[in-house]
Formats: C-alpha cells, structure tokens, sequence
C-alpha cells in the first residue's frame, strides 16, 4: 500500500476517533443520549470534518494533520494546550449542564436554534477557507516547499 494511501487511512481513522471522543464526551457527561441539540451540534461538526476530508487537498490535509515546517516551537504547543483543554472541556461542561446539574438558565429554543445556526455558519466559513485556500494551514509559516509567496504589495513599509 502507498505511503499517502496510509496516511489517509491513519487520518481518517484519527479524525473518527476524535468526533467518537466528543461524542462520548458530551453525552457521557449528560448521562442521557435523548438530547436533540447535542446531536445537532454532533452532525454540524461531523459533517463540516468529513467535507473537508472528502473534498480538501490531501496534500494540504496531510500538511495540517502533521508537524509544519518553518512554524515556530511554541505555536504548535500552544494549539495542542488550547485544544485539549477547550473541545473537551467544553463537551464536559455542556453535556453536565445539560443532563446532572441543570446550572445555566433556561434559554428560549429560537435563541438554542441562533446559536445552533451561528455555529453552523461559523464551522461552514471554516471548511470553506481550509477548501479554498490550499496554503491553509495550522500555523503561520511561508510554505516555501509548496511555492507559497508573500506577493509585494506597492507601498508597503
């Protein structure tokens, strides 16, 4: 089997271990799978993932899942910590909300249905921008090995 073809076995299999994670997250936190918004929220972030893996570049989605080159130390590290302590954690915090101990007020469903949409078009314009542009990437860097330029502008400092 091919190198690339390996590749994206391994990230398709890592991306659907990462949307089981949240998944179980949110609704084993809750206690309950009878939660029409937590699967909403499932469906948005599992079909904005699987278009961009189906439909992205697989040069520029191999790029984004492993290390950057020209990317500074920290930033890598500091995408990880932000990461791991924010989807997860806000899986938690929302599923126990939800389903345990009921500690945020009741909101209106066409303001739950807002929010729903805002998130929708907020993931959507993402996967568009990771689509359209194939310099896309995780971290700020010139891709130097891709061809990637900084064009000149006239009258810039």
């Amino acid at each position: 089997m091919p190198v690339r073809d390996k590749q994206m076995i391994r990230l398709v299999v890592t991306t659907a271990i990462y949307l089981v994670v949240m998944g179980g997250l949110l609704f084993g936190s809750a206690g309950r799978l009878d939660w029409p918004m937590g699967w909403a929220y499932m469906v948005i972030l599992t079909a904005t993932t699987v278009a961009v893996l189906v439909f992205g570049d697989r040069e520029m989605l191999f790029v984004r899942a492993g290390k950057e080159k020209g990317a500074k130390t920290w930033d890598p590290l500091l995408a990880r910590v932000s990461f791991f302590l924010f989807w997860p954690g806000s899986c938690v915090v929302a599923g126990l909300d939800y389903g345990r101990l009921h500690f945020s007020p009741s909101i209106p469903m066409p303001v739950r249905l807002i929010a729903l949409l805002v998130f929708a078009l907020g993931l959507a314009f993402a996967a568009w921008a990771m689509l359209a542009n194939k310099f896309f990437a995780k971290f700020v860097h010139i891709q130097t090995d891709r061809e990637h330029i900084v064009p000149d502008f006239p009258n810039s400092p």
